[in-house]
């Protein structure tokens, strides 16, 4: 699978990007929401996991674009911050959100939901 990690979090970044690799996933990282854009068009991924708060946008802008460059894309957003996450879930936004810290099985849970939300979409 083809996933696109969003985070300017480097040791955030890292660790999702080892857990993820293990399983033999593509990954695509990024470390801005204008990154995370540019790279979407090009590597059409088939998970999108980005951060709530990134430096040159929000999270929740971020995956409302994201969806319309790939609107068949599963897209989980993770945060420390759950208060902020309100109506960030659902319509044209995010499938599913994950709090931070967490685990890589919480991960995976996350990005299987947000997968079994977009294929009932």
């Amino acid at each position: 699978m083809r996933i696109c990690l969003v985070d300017d979090n480097e040791i955030v970044l890292d660790a999702m990007a080892l857990w993820l690799s293990d399983d033999g996933n593509e990954l695509v990282l990024a470390r801005s929401g204008a990154e995370a854009q540019a790279r979407v068009q090009t590597e059409a991924p088939d998970l999108i996991i980005t951060d709530l708060n990134l430096p040159d946008t929000t999270g929740v802008y971020l995956a409302r674009e994201l969806r319309k460059l790939c609107p068949g894309a599963a897209i989980v957003l993770i945060s420390g911050q759950a208060d902020l996450v309100a109506g960030a879930v659902g319509a044209d936004g995010a499938d599913a959100f994950l709090m931070k810290p967490f685990t890589p099985k919480a991960l995976t849970t996350a990005m299987l939901q947000a997968q079994q939300s977009r294929l009932a979409a």
